[in-house]
């Protein structure tokens, strides 16, 4: 067949045009024309980068018979490439097509005529046939008529096209919510012309559809057919710059909720020019574009590495909800303009903002201030919005957070009251309550952490725990540096703390005066804990196999002299269980966040156990120990061996050097 057939270059798809494999596999065209390798040279085939990289057999070269390779495209995703044969694949059909195919007429013959099904039997038990019987066929039919509908769901029916307009309009006129997931578009211009014949569209979910990135806006964006649109969900549609989101902002101005994730828009920065502040941060004052009634905005694994292009959303007015899951940002840097921290300044210092100063709060060039949190939002008291300045929700669950300072300052969103924080190094060793009260802790106004409510109780014991925390740090600091600690005095070692974690002095306000600290570090300015010289009731509860079943026993303890190791012995006695297999914790009262006494040499008022305190005991997992023990052995072996073979190379490159030094000055010599 002659490869310049007119009629068969109408059937070839262009390049970045959509395909579907006979065994229902979607692709995107990369490559159209002969093939060296094929047996017919000069027959055309279709080079394409399949959406599932299992199904590709290369990366778009081909091996020659000389053995040399000739590239005909590059696939994004490696080896997701394949050849396919014309008459192989579909270009897809027309949503009119699929909407004639999928919904049934009214007048169409029905399936089961007097409400039977033809052909269609159950065996009895004595061997005969019943007919099977279908009720409700035409009631049914009645309620799936298209014209009646505002809902209408085509995933994965391989629509490529608008089709016949005065059709799709007479059909899907009423549409209000439009599903075309998983189909075979790669033109914006095809999903204008859609929108044009749903007058009604208000939620259009066009994800898993690959599209081409567009020279200008189509046509029919620039149509005002969307006006009415509000839900957009474009999850996985191939996009790689913000610029093709930026366009479908101006296509539909009344959006409210935008679903992007699994796109690339890392380079929003370079797409919006977004003006910086003297100190070269973002100002947070201007940023994206368009969307002024965007409430929701989902941008997880969309390529983003830093809060600089995150702040560049801050400004949107009525953004509430932000999900930035699954990217690599390493930090949370607020910005605060400089009118906004003088007039949050001159509040405090007219006694109307009763909030701590935080040492946290850095200032910073001519531009602005970085808010790093003072726990109230007070930012907001000026007449310029704050960053995010209507966000009351975000989710920043699998990125490279690596240090709380970065939640610390979360606390400057002043309508923040929902965070999703999982899976960032930061909370790679604490189990999912320890990082869930870490951050209850840190920000005072959230009430709904990783998906579940915040409760008053919960939050008063995540508080008090998070000072426990901070009181032993407290106390170490002001040991002598032969005990690993700094030799600060007690205000030294307060203000430290004060500047590491912004909300000591107001946890300390809230919570240090019911709880029982001893020794010098007690305190901000106080002589010794409440209960710090007297005794306090404690109940020991056995959870070890050997005693489990002896009955909890209530002492009165001395808490600031009884050290950890002390206790062991007396739980020894009451629970014939030797004190090399205890592990004790403590909880302030029943059904409170557990604290670990890790220190035998540390007394019980240093782990704040105080009057109605409840201390754990439980039995070493010694198979577990050994475990981790091997574990440790092998990470241990494997990093001296990696040392070894960086050493070894080291000393290789060093020798070639040597010898190639000492043959360029014999040869230098010789001539």
């Amino acid at each position: 067949m002659d490869p310049g057939d007119s009629s068969q270059a109408a059937q070839l798809p262009p390049i970045g045009g959509r395909v579907v494999d006979g065994n229902g596999f979607r692709a995107t065209v990369r490559y159209v024309g002969p093939v060296c390798t094929a047996k017919e040279p000069t027959t055309p085939w279709i080079g394409v980068e399949f959406d599932d990289p299992a199904r590709g057999k290369h990366d778009g070269a081909v091996e020659k018979p000389d053995g040399s390779s000739l590239r005909y495209f590059t696939c994004v995703n490696g080896g997701s490439g394949s050849f396919l044969k014309p008459g192989k694949f579909s270009t897809g059909i027309s949503m009119a097509e699929a909407l004639r195919q999928q919904y049934v007429d009214m007048n169409a013959p029905l399936l089961a005529p007097e409400n039977l099904l033809p052909d269609a039997y159950a065996s009895t038990s004595k061997g005969g046939k019943k007919a099977i019987e279908f009720y409700g066929e035409s009631k049914i039919r009645r309620r799936q008529q298209v014209d009646t509908l505002d809902h209408c769901t085509l995933r994965e029916c391989s629509i490529s096209k608008a089709g016949e307009l005065p059709a799709l309009a007479e059909a899907a006129g009423a549409f209000v919510n439009v599903d075309l997931k998983a189909n075979l578009l790669s033109d914006w211009q095809e999903v204008g012309l859609i929108a044009s014949q749903t007058k009604l569209l208000e939620i259009l979910s066009v994800g898993s559809n690959m599209f081409k990135t567009p020279d200008g806006v189509p046509p029919s964006l620039s149509s005002g057919a969307c006006d009415r649109l509000r839900v957009l969900e474009i999850t996985s549609c191939g996009i790689t710059s913000w610029s093709q989101v930026a366009m479908l902002g101006e296509w539909a101005p009344s959006l409210e909720e935008l679903y992007a994730a699994d796109n690339n828009v890392s380079d929003v920065t370079a797409v919006v020019a977004l003006p910086t502040s003297g100190n070269g941060h973002p100002s947070g004052e201007k940023g994206v574009g368009g969307f002024r009634r965007l409430i929701a905005l989902d941008l997880s694994e969309t390529e983003l590495t830093s809060w600089d292009q995150v702040a560049c959303f801050s400004a949107l007015p009525a953004l509430s909800t932000l999900l930035l899951n699954h990217n690599r940002v390493t930090d949370v840097d607020l910005i605060v303009s400089t009118s906004s921290s003088t007039s949050a300044a001159a509040a405090e210092s007219d006694g109307t903002n009763p909030g701590p100063v935080s040492g946290d709060q850095v200032e910073g060039d001519a531009g602005g201030k970085h808010c790093h949190n003072d726990g109230k939002g007070g930012a907001a008291s000026s007449g310029i919005a704050p960053p995010f300045a209507a966000l009351s929700a975000i989710s920043l669950s699998g990125n490279r957070i690596g240090d709380w300072g970065a939640v610390d300052r979360l606390a400057g969103l002043p309508s923040l009251r929902s965070l999703r924080f999982s899976g960032n190094p930061v909370t790679s060793g604490l189990g999912a309550s320890e990082s869930r009260a870490a951050c209850i802790a840190r920000l005072p106004k959230v009430t709904r952490v990783n998906a579940s409510e915040v409760g008053a109780r919960e939050r008063a014991d995540a508080e008090k725990l998070y000072l426990r925390v901070l009181y032993k740090d407290l106390e170490k600091a002001q040991e002598s540096e032969d005990k690993g600690g700094q030799g600060l005095t007690k205000g030294e070692a307060e203000q430290r703390l004060a500047e590491r974690h912004p909300r000591y002095r107001e946890l300390w306000a809230l919570h240090g005066d019911s709880m029982a600290f001893g020794g010098r570090g007690a305190g901000l300015g106080q002589q010794g804990g409440s209960m710090a010289a007297g005794m306090v009731q404690v109940t020991l509860i056995s959870l070890a196999a050997v005693s489990c079943t002896v009955e909890p026993v209530k002492k009165k303890l001395p808490a600031s002299s009884l050290t950890v190791g002390k206790l062991k012995q007396l739980c020894k006695r009451l629970f014939k269980l030797d004190t090399d297999q205890q592990v004790l914790s403590h909880r302030p009262e029943p059904g409170a966040l557990l604290s670990t006494l890790d220190d035998d040499e540390k007394t019980l008022s240093y782990f704040c156990v105080g009057d109605g305190s409840e201390v754990l005991v439980n039995e070493i997992d010694e198979r577990q120990q050994e475990r981790d023990k091997e574990r440790a052995r092998q990470e241990e072996e494997g990093r001296l061996a990696e040392q070894l073979r960086h050493a070894d190379a080291l000393t290789a490159l060093r020798r070639g050097q040597v010898a190639q030094d000492t043959a360029s000055a014999q040869l230098a010599a010789g001539k």
